[in-house]
C-alpha cells in the first residue's frame, strides 16, 4: 500500500513539474494576420485571414506608367442584406519597379481607368460598392476620397519571390441610383507578392 502511495505521489510530482514548464510551442505573431475592415453609413464590418496567408487572386495588369503591375483582389464579399464590395489593389509587380514601396497617399477609385492611361497607377485601390437595396445597384464614388497605405513591411524574400505586407486606410462618399450619400471608411493588410 505504502508503495502504490508512493507512486502517486511520484506521479503527482511530476505532473506539476511538467505543467509548470514554459511551452516551446511559439506564440503567433497576429501582426502579420491578413485583415479588411470597413464602416459603411457606421455599420463595420471585419473580414481576416490567418498570418502569413497569400491570396494570389486577380491578374497581371500594366500600371498608368507602363510598367508590368498586377491587380490583386482583396475582398469581394456581401456584407449584409444590402451592401456588396468589391476591392482590388493595383502594384507593381516587379522588384526593381516596386523597390521599397513607397508611403502615401494613393488613387482610390471604383470606375475604369482614366482615359488614355494604360490601367490604374501603383497602389491604386479599387473599390466597387453595389447599394442591393435598389433595383439599379450601381454607385458612384465622389471627389475627395482617398487611399493612403501607412505602412510597407518584407515579410520573405526567396525564390525569386518576395511577400510584402501593405497596410493602408481609406475613405469616400458614394452616391447610389437614388442619389442617397453613402460614407465609406476602413483599413486593411494584405500580403502581395513582388517577383525578384
Amino acid at each position: 500500500m505504502l508503495r502504490i502511495s508512493f507512486y502517486y505521489s511520484l506521479f503527482f510530482l511530476l505532473s506539476i513539474n511538467t505543467a509548470c514548464k514554459k511551452s516551446s510551442t511559439p506564440i503567433p505573431d497576429n501582426t502579420n494576420n491578413g485583415l479588411f475592415e470597413v464602416t459603411i453609413n457606421g455599420q463595420k464590418f471585419t473580414n481576416s485571414w490567418p498570418p502569413g496567408f497569400v491570396d494570389l487572386s486577380g491578374f497581371s495588369s500594366t500600371t498608368c506608367d507602363n510598367k508590368p503591375g498586377y491587380f490583386i483582389n482583396i475582398l469581394d464579399s456581401d456584407l449584409n442584406s444590402r451592401f456588396q464590395i468589391n476591392t482590388d489593389l493595383q502594384h507593381y509587380h516587379n522588384n526593381v519597379n516596386f523597390g521599397t514601396g513607397a508611403i502615401g497617399t494613393f488613387g482610390l477609385t471604383n470606375g475604369p481607368p482614366p482615359p488614355g492611361s494604360l490601367g490604374y497607377c501603383h497602389f491604386t485601390l479599387y473599390f466597387a460598392l453595389k447599394d442591393k437595396s435598389l433595383s439599379n445597384q450601381s454607385t458612384t464614388l465622389l471627389t475627395g476620397g482617398n487611399h493612403t497605405v501607412t505602412s510597407i513591411k518584407t515579410l520573405s524574400n526567396s525564390s525569386g519571390r518576395k511577400e510584402v505586407l501593405v497596410e493602408g486606410t481609406f475613405q469616400g462618399t458614394f452616391k447610389n441610383s437614388s442619389n442617397t450619400n453613402i460614407s465609406v471608411s476602413g483599413n486593411y493588410k494584405k500580403i502581395i507578392e513582388i517577383l525578384i
